[in-house]
């Protein structure tokens, strides 16, 4: 009995000491990394002054350690701590890791290939800083990682592909990462993989070559594709419309050429739809009318032609739209807080009953002042649009601009669209209505509605 007695005591101090050295292990390794990432660090905000030996470093600022594992640092968070240097490799030690976030600092380097061995993070932060190089291959390995934002930095050159189940948010916007051949560009069809994936934005980088058609196939749970500032080319995959759940939708800024595609109506959750400064050709298709929650649509400086469809009128909430500097024939335009943008167009017939209504459901929704309009026949046939002081208090024009302002070529209106305050010698024909008159709807009125913003609309002679 005694016998058996002192072997369960032996048995229990062995499995203490095991747990206590695995918890020293885990103290040491942790602290140390810590120390070596600070070691790395050549200036800061003051942030590191805590990291001593005189406290525990569960306690130093922007280090969190858990609950279970009481030990064991499972946070790291340092954004916006004026932090100069370069990240130690010593980091891939802190391997109960689940957040790292060292964003807008002035951090240098590369990103180290250790940080592949944190495969318990779910959200790393690198953006705003000055990383250069790869992103690590072997991050492919974080099978819990959620967020990834790498945004931002000068000189991240590739990207790796990823098969990253439970992704949700990839960010690698102003970089330099680059693709041109279709194999460089296998990032993206790598990420249909990532079935939870809800932001993909790859905007203000280098990315050239043909718009890969596996966009399309990423998973339908996206809610934000985003593209910009690049130099893609090709078409828009006509099967965009399979991601049903895109609230934000930008290809702005590219090469990209081919018309704007039918299926694209499909995407009803759509809010914004940026396809500016590319080389679209074509019309506005029809089942643009389908968005019906389309708050923003700017479409100027491509090559679409033709006449805006009518079904534009069902997007109720619309309330900026930019189709300037296009092919369409015949101008007409203005440059409004509330935005409708037609300017240096040829738009074929007249500007559609339904524009006039979405103008004055816009006014609506702002709770402006009963709606002075300018009617078509009454002022010179074209159109075009410049903005005037829209960030200051609305007041009557200078004299300067006055001046600049030559009979029947131009029509500026201020405040609340108050046309009594013009000139007489600047207006052609009766402009106003009868006082709380509502004309919205009227074919061919031009419609604009100023609260507290000013605003110019200028009326230019025929272009041929």
């Amino acid at each position: 009995m005694l016998l058996l007695l002192l072997l369960l005591l032996t048995t229990a101090a062995t499995t203490n000491c095991a747990a206590a050295s695995s918890s020293s292990t885990g103290h040491g390794s942790d602290v140390g990394a810590l120390l070596s990432f600070k070691e790395k660090i050549s200036h800061h905000s003051g942030v590191l002054d805590s990291w001593n030996q005189s406290t525990s470093y569960c306690s130093w600022e922007g280090v969190t350690c858990g609950t279970r594992h009481r030990w064991r640092v499972v946070a790291l968070n340092l954004n916006s701590q004026g932090l100069t240097g370069t990240i130690s490799p010593a980091i891939g030690n802190l391997t109960f890791l689940r957040s790292l976030n060292l964003s807008s600092n002035t951090l240098q380097g590369v990103i180290p290939p250790s940080i592949g061995s944190l495969m318990r993070l779910r959200r790393i932060d690198l953006s705003e800083n000055m990383l250069t190089g790869v992103i690590p291959s072997n991050i492919s390995r974080y099978i819990s990682l959620q967020v990834m934002a790498i945004g931002s930095n000068k000189g991240c050159r590739e990207a790796s592909q990823l098969r990253l189940q439970n992704l949700e948010v990839f960010v690698l916007d102003y970089n330099m990462f680059q693709a041109n051949k279709k194999e460089e560009w296998e990032f993206i069809a790598s990420l249909t993989n990532c079935s939870r994936l809800q932001m993909l934005s790859i905007g203000g980088n280098r990315f050239a070559g043909k718009l890969p058609s596996s966009l399309a196939n990423l998973t339908t749970n996206l809610q934000w594709l985003r593209t910009p500032s690049n130099y893609i080319s090709g078409v828009i995959p006509s099967e965009i419309g399979n991601l049903a759940n895109l609230i934000n939708l930008d290809f702005s800024e590219n090469i990209l050429t081919g018309t704007i595609p039918e299926g694209i109506g499909e995407a009803t959750q759509l809010t914004q739809l940026y396809l500016y400064s590319n080389n679209f050709l074509g019309h506005i298709p029809s089942s643009i009318g389908n968005l019906t929650g389309l708050s923003e649509l700017d479409a100027h400086g491509n090559r679409l032609e033709g006449s805006i469809p009518p079904s534009i009128g069902n997007l109720s909430k619309l309330s900026a739209l930019d189709l300037s500097s296009n092919n369409t024939k015949r101008n007409y335009g203005s440059s409004l807080t509330i935005l409708l943008g037609l300017s240096y167009n040829l738009l074929d017939g007249p500007l559609p009953l339904e524009v006039g209504n979405l103008i004055a459901a816009a006014a609506s929704r702002r709770a402006l002042p009963p709606i002075a309009a300018a009617s078509r026949r009454a002022l010179p046939p074209i159109a075009t649009a410049s903005p005037r002081c829209c960030s200051q208090p609305a007041g009557p024009p200078t004299s300067k601009e006055l001046s600049a302002i030559s009979d029947k070529q131009a029509y500026m209106a201020t405040s609340v669209l108050d046309l009594n305050s013009a000139p007489p010698e600047q207006l052609d024909g009766e402009l106003v209505p009868a006082e709380g008159e509502n004309t919205a709807g009227k074919e061919g009125d031009a419609l604009i509605q100023a609260a507290g913003t000013c605003f110019i609309l200028y009326l230019e002679q025929q272009q041929n």
